[in-house]
């Protein structure tokens, strides 16, 4: 899970294999903790061994980049890394629809565990157990 609070989104991943991006509710921004109501969701991870085409693969951790671009960097249970990129207009639009931008596959044997940016240093760490 993770909290863009640059444009006030909620990621969410779970094992059945979608991402959702929750926004905001207007209509209850009064409540004392807000309330989030489904905007997006991702779906299809599909498998890239191929063994194992028909399981199901999920989102297990979430990072992002916030500056000029908007950029989501996720690994997944199998030990792949994604990209996803907020649309170019994200900035005048009340909505932010996120695309996907890049799969890198296969970079760990196992599950990633945690992805790590270093804006300064312009590098993405990815742990794993393997």
């Amino acid at each position: 899970m993770m909290y863009l609070d640059k444009v006030q989104l909620l990621f969410t991943s779970s094992t059945d294999g979608m991402m959702k991006i929750w926004r905001i509710d207007q209509a209850r921004q009064l409540l004392l903790y807000p309330w989030f109501v489904i905007f997006q969701t991702v779906q299809e991870f599909p498998s890239e061994k191929p063994t194992q085409q028909h399981s199901n693969v999920w989102l297990t951790c979430f990072d992002c980049k916030q500056g000029e671009s908007l950029q989501v960097f996720a690994g997944d249970s199998e030990g792949s890394m994604y990209i996803f990129e907020a649309l170019e207009t994200w900035r005048e639009q009340k909505d932010c629809l996120f695309r996907l931008n890049t799969k890198q596959a296969l970079i760990h044997r196992i599950g990633v565990i945690q992805v790590l940016l270093v804006v300064q240093e312009n590098l993405i760490f990815t742990i794993s157990y393997d």
